[in-house]
């Protein structure tokens, strides 16, 4: 290929479940001596075959598939985890020429590496399990004693409310897109997809 690793760009393949992406990420890392990294909150688990959409021994075979059975259920694996590991390889992929296609599945997965997310400290688990026992109400209080702001966050979701408290409402994500990246995204119609 010729290209310095800073040149290679990023594939992203985004969309709903059943929407082909996985099919898709296939077809294009063989046009493009591309690689695949799974960014599947769900495909990271050994043994779990059956309802993750996990691509297919076959399908492995075809094109080297990255992130997948990494660690067993009862284990924990971050967000912040699978960027770590992600990056590391696309660094891998592109420093042998090669093109990394991500295939993704979990939003935030995707986000981390799309946005460049910083993620902070590993939660404190007596703080963690003091907000998890309070009902939405006494969280929003804590919100507002402590004088979080809540315009961006998904107050409906007690997992995004709870980090927000941890983080004392210091907001890590990035809003600007990575260099050198093509993001697909493939939407079906609802008749389609069912």
């Amino acid at each position: 290929m010729g290209s310095t690793p800073d040149q290679i760009p990023l594939i992203v393949v985004v969309g709903e479940t059943a929407s082909g992406k996985t099919a898709t990420a296939i077809e294009i890392a063989k046009q493009v001596d591309g690689e695949i990294i799974c960014a599947d909150s769900r495909t990271v688990y050994k043994g779990m075959n059956i309802g993750t959409a996990k691509p297919t021994l076959a399908e492995q075979k075809e094109v080297p598939h990255y992130l997948l059975d990494l660690i067993w259920p009862n284990e924990q694996f971050s967000a912040a985890e699978f960027k770590t590991r992600a990056e590391k390889c696309i660094q891998d992929i592109q420093s042998r020429g090669k093109i990394p296609i991500v295939v993704g599945g979990t939003g935030l997965y995707v986000d981390a590496l799309l946005y460049d997310f910083q993620f902070g400290s590993k939660a404190e688990e007596t703080l963690r399990s003091k907000l998890e026992q309070m009902n939405d109400y006494e969280l929003t209080t804590v919100m507002n004693t402590k004088s979080i702001d809540q315009t961006n966050l998904n107050t409906k979701n007690r997992r995004h409310v709870i980090r927000a408290i941890e983080r004392g409402g210091i907001v890590t994500q990035n809003k600007t897109l990575r260099g050198d990246t093509i993001v697909l995204g493939i939407q079906l119609e609802r008749v389609i997809l069912k």
